[in-house]
């Protein structure tokens, strides 16, 4: 699928910003020396499965576990909103919304990205 340059900072951008969210929730809500065990759990369970389930033809490397479009857009959805409501929890209100706001703006810029996600499955049984 071919993106606009824009799109794609603001893709890769919203992607770190999320994964940070989980590691800065995970030391946020922890205690003491645990607070870092913690953190880098939460960094490397959202780094896996972001990148673990994929799309076959979105993106530019094949993926480790196939999924249908549509589960990736659950996947996705998921992990967006979590990484949105983690900066809430922690107190980040503004951060957190303002992190919601340009995952809205990304996918109003690659809709139709997510209309073939959606169509994926029909087109690979013909």
């Amino acid at each position: 699928m071919t993106r606009y340059p824009f799109d794609r900072a603001l893709c890769a951008f919203i992607e770190l910003a999320a994964v940070l969210a989980y590691g800065y929730w995970a030391w946020a809500v922890h205690d003491g020396y645990i607070r870092y065990a913690w953190m880098l759990l939460a960094l490397i369970v959202a780094l896996v499965v972001w990148d673990v389930f994929r799309v076959p033809g979105d993106g530019s490397s094949k993926p480790r576990v196939p999924v249908p479009g549509w589960v990736r857009l659950i996947i996705e959805a998921g992990f967006f909103t979590g990484a949105g409501t983690s900066l809430v929890a922690t107190g980040a209100e503004e951060a957190g919304v303002l992190f919601m706001l340009l995952v809205a703006v990304h996918y109003s810029l690659t809709h139709r990205r997510v209309l073939w996600l959606l169509r994926e499955e029909e087109t690979a049984a013909d």
